[in-house]
């Protein structure tokens, strides 16, 4: 059976589209069959972010009943599924998440992780984002404004009889003026799954139409991925050992070894 994980967010500008497409490229370092789909129709951004935006088939069209969601499914260079949704109006008029969890139905045992990159906020769609799946993960950043929204959005999906695993904390800085993760996790009363650290490297790889852990897998925010990936499936990340550069010798020093002295 496949299991149904919602992305959720209180808010838009948290990473959450990021933080979902690098989550299943990192799922798929460990050899998870990952399905990646974009059911924030109003304002959908994966197909932006993979340079995905002139395709036949969008998750719109299974939506409408013109197409099946097995029809619609894309795969991406690291291997992960990707339905995405159009950015084009007239795909979006009409699309309606009445019916998602009979039309992601047709993806059990076709894959066995489904992440939903979901609308922002507790509206009538994550409603029905959250009657399709079986857990959800919370993304937030260490502020305030932010850390409050997300508690909002536990409380929503709890009442909705969801799971959340937890908060995946993103564009974490370190510096004096954020949340610790101590005062977070008293606020939402659940765990901080895991930190992303702000990273140039997740703006080049969007710009480059790439999540970070596929463009640059060694950088540390795909780290921090792959780490949250490890930790979902119950298996231990190993950080990768840095080759240190073989430091040559000076014209001093290796006359100073020609004469015994050192």
């Amino acid at each position: 059976m496949t299991k149904f994980v919602a992305l959720l967010s209180g808010k838009g500008g948290v990473g959450k589209t990021t933080a979902t497409l690098n989550l299943g490229v990192a799922l798929k370092y460990y050899g998870r069959d990952v399905a990646i789909v974009d059911a924030n129709i109003t304002m959908p951004n994966i197909a932006l972010h993979l340079g995905s935006t002139n395709l036949p088939v969008y998750f719109n069209h299974v939506l409408k009943n013109q197409k099946n969601i097995l029809e619609s499914i894309y795969r991406h260079p690291s291997g992960v599924k990707v339905i995405p949704a159009s950015i084009n109006y007239q795909d979006v008029e009409g699309s309606s998440l009445k019916n998602l969890k009979a039309k992601l139905s047709d993806l059990n045992n076709n894959t066995e992780i489904t992440l939903i990159d979901c609308p922002p906020g507790i509206g009538k769609d994550v409603l029905h984002v959250l009657k399709a799946v079986d857990q959800a993960i919370v993304v937030a950043n260490p502020d305030i404004v932010s850390v409050t929204d997300a508690l909002r959005t536990v409380h929503f999906a709890e009442e909705n009889g969801v799971t959340v695993l937890g908060v995946l904390l993103n564009k974490v800085r370190g510096d004096a003026h954020e949340m610790s993760v101590d005062n977070i996790e008293s606020i939402i009363e659940k765990p901080v799954l895991a930190q992303i650290k702000h990273d140039d490297k997740v703006r080049e790889a969007i710009n480059a139409k790439h999540p970070v852990v596929f463009a640059f897998p060694d950088s540390k925010a795909s780290s921090n991925f792959k780490e949250l990936a490890a930790k979902l499936i119950g298996t231990v990340y190993v950080e990768p050992i840095e080759e240190k550069e073989e430091v040559q010798p000076t014209f001093f020093e290796k006359m100073l070894s020609m004469l015994g002295l050192k």
